[in-house]
């Protein structure tokens, strides 16, 4: 019973027309870093996985973006496109994606996550704790490589 219930609540309730409005509006206006077009206009071309990730420095992200990295051929194929939302200043993301060719991800469509975008998708912001939480859990069914 327990775990439907924490099934239930991680589904996005896009129930209302006007909580659909507002993701698309908020991808109209959100522009990726490389392909310079935004999540909508890319959302027309390709199915979209959004991956976001509080900043390029934590372990935790790093190792979600190298899984994303390896998984990116098989992601094209299936004509699926990820995108990294991250939450950290521009400039240092930018830098940190075109050297991040150690994660295999310096061609993965990036850009940075809003407050009212993790608010209309039912994402909070990230934290330590949550961060050290997920790290916990994925170290003990061996998502993380050692």
């Amino acid at each position: 019973m327990m775990l439907k219930q924490q099934q239930a609540k991680s589904y996005l309730d896009l129930s209302t027309l006007d909580q659909a409005e507002n993701i698309k509006k908020i991808f109209k206006e959100t522009i990726t870093s490389r392909e310079g077009k935004t999540v909508y206009e890319l959302s027309k071309e390709h199915k979209i996985i959004g991956i976001f990730i509080k900043w390029y420095g934590c372990p935790m992200c790093q190792e979600v973006m190298e899984v994303v990295g390896k998984m990116f051929p098989t992601f094209i194929k299936l004509n699926t496109l990820p995108i990294i939302f991250h939450q950290e200043n521009e400039l240092d993301a930018k830098k940190t994606m075109e050297n991040a060719k150690d994660l295999n991800v310096n061609y993965i469509p990036y850009c940075k996550t809003t407050k009212e975008l993790q608010k209309a998708l039912g994402i909070g912001n990230a934290s330590m704790g949550s961060h050290m939480e997920a790290m916990v859990k994925a170290n003990m069914i061996g998502l993380v490589s050692k």
